[in-house]
């Protein structure tokens, strides 16, 4: 087995260098890269605060990132490879 990652060995997010609110598809783009893969349709379900600017939904980034790593967190590891064969 490979070395285990746990949340110490992730580094930590520069916030600073990161805008205030993002739009759906930033914002979907910043959580895949860092995080996990998502689709900006799929951020509408997310419960984070969302400003409408000029018709346009714009994601507060602390929020989008606390909800990101919560969900992280709470997925279950799970065995990936070959399934066993029944004996």
């Amino acid at each position: 087995m490979g070395p285990s990652l746990t949340n110490s060995a992730i580094p930590a997010l520069n916030t600073a260098a990161i805008p205030a609110r993002l739009g759906r598809a930033a914002a979907a783009a910043l959580v895949t890269h860092h995080f996990f893969p998502v689709s900006a349709r799929t951020l509408e379900r997310w419960p984070v605060k969302v400003r409408r600017v000029n018709g346009k939904a714009l994601i507060e980034t602390v929020d989008l990132i606390a909800v990101a790593k919560a969900k992280l967190d709470n997925a279950p590891p799970m065995a990936c490879g070959p399934a066993r064969k029944a004996e």
